[in-house]
């Protein structure tokens, strides 16, 4: 399957290309543009031909809409984070990047059950993972040996490979909610802005951690990444 990032543009210069065939054809709703033209005494114009991409792109959406419903999108690949550092035994303390922020850092002890936001520069490494400030608390995703964990304040829960999660998005605020490891997680938040991440441009799988997480957890490269090695 192909993700929606690459299908999006391939699907829209194919309808584009058709669009403009039945145009230049005249087929129905296109012959009514050219008998208007035509009354007035032109072929075509410029108009027929915006026509033709309006009607692609309207087009192109509406089929979007549909192939998101029936889950014909590939699950989009997870971005890494930093590599895990090599290192002897596990000691629990783990240094994981903000997700939107690069000066800040977070250091998640998992033995002492402690968690400190920290400026980038007092961490000595930086291991697989993200954090996000969300509602108060403290969300993120860390690699162990048993593989991906997540983790909402004092709450963590194993992301097994069975583990499912969905975002859903009204007009102020989204629901993350987690199925993993025979619990439910769920978390009303409002969505990172254009002026936290600093990119107009991204979509919501780069800009937001829960939807990343949660378009991320079917993708077997995911658990691949954050399952560390076990100790010798």
């Amino acid at each position: 399957m192909m993700t929606e990032r690459r299908a999006m543009p391939l699907l829209f210069c194919g309808l584009a290309v058709l669009n403009v065939v039945l145009m230049l054809r005249a087929v129905p709703p296109y012959d009514m543009l050219f008998a208007a033209h035509q009354r007035v005494g032109l072929g075509y114009s410029s108009l027929m031909v915006l026509a033709a991409l309006g009607a692609s792109l309207l087009q192109a959406f509406a089929l979007r809409f549909v192939l998101r419903a029936t889950g014909a999108f590939a699950p989009a690949q997870a971005p890494s984070s930093p590599p895990a550092p090599a290192k002897g035994p596990d000691d629990g303390i783990h240094w994981l990047p903000h997700h939107d922020i690069h000066a800040k850092v977070l250091r998640l002890d998992t033995k002492a059950d402690t968690r400190d936001a920290h400026p980038r520069a007092d961490a000595p490494q930086l291991n697989r993972g993200w954090f996000v400030e969300v509602e108060g608390a403290l969300a993120g995703v860390y690699a162990s040996a048993q593989g991906p964990v997540f983790f909402l304040d004092k709450q963590s829960v194993l992301l097994n490979r069975g583990a499912r999660a969905s975002v859903t998005t009204r007009r102020r605020r989204s629901t993350f909610t987690l199925l993993a490891d025979g619990e439910q997680i769920a978390l009303s938040y409002q969505p990172p802005a254009d002026l936290h991440t600093g990119d107009m441009d991204a979509g919501a799988f780069h800009k937001d951690f829960f939807h990343w997480l949660a378009e991320s957890l079917p993708v077997d490269s995911f658990h691949t990444y954050f399952t560390l090695p076990k100790p010798d």
